[in-house]
């Protein structure tokens, strides 16, 4: 039932990506880089949220679904994983990885992380900074019981990386916007 419930989640993050990749209706709250990346929370209807990570061009690079594991990722020291659609990707050295639909490519990341509580403040939670392990796992297709895929892109990594390093400060934003998230 588990591996039924994860393969009709991806054909509906399948079909919303391909209609709605960078076109959400209202920005919630958004953080930037020092390198000029950004991460957003996009609000697409009073169901759906999505994160969005875009490029130093200004460009939507890469596509997240919201759901409240990854939006709280870090207050957990397990691995997270999530699939990504990185809109307009070349075929380079991940291509046999995920699941690709045009120039679409959906690919599965399995982060492991250290989370850094900040000494200040270390009453609230999201005052601290994630950590990425230089590995990345990953499959073919959406889905696996083990992700033994390597994802070796530095695009690829720089994506995963602005979604989790800036989780966080995000989701500070989002608090002192007064926002309430399901």
């Amino acid at each position: 039932i588990f591996m039924l419930k994860k393969f009709f989640a991806a054909i509906i993050f399948a079909a919303l990506i391909s209609v709605n990749i960078c076109y959400a209706k209202e920005e919630l709250a958004a953080v930037r880089t020092s390198d000029g990346w950004v991460l957003r929370l996009m609000k697409l209807d009073t169901l759906h949220y999505d994160f969005e990570i875009i490029d130093t061009n200004g460009n939507c690079a890469a596509l997240v679904p919201y759901s409240r594991k990854l939006y709280d990722f870090y207050y957990s020291k397990f691995p997270i994983i999530f699939v990504m659609g990185i809109y307009n990707d070349s075929h380079d050295v991940d291509e046999n990885l995920g699941k690709w639909e045009g120039s679409t490519h959906y690919l599965p990341v399995y982060a492991c992380f250290e989370y850094s509580e900040s000494q200040s403040n270390a009453r609230y939670k999201d005052n601290g900074r994630v950590i990425l392990e230089s590995w990345l796992g990953s499959c073919g297709g959406l889905s696996a019981s083990h992700y033994q895929g390597h994802i070796k892109s530095s695009y690829h990594f720089k994506l995963t990386e602005v979604l989790l390093t800036k989780m966080p400060e995000l989701h500070r934003s989002v608090n002192s916007n007064g926002i309430n998230l399901p």
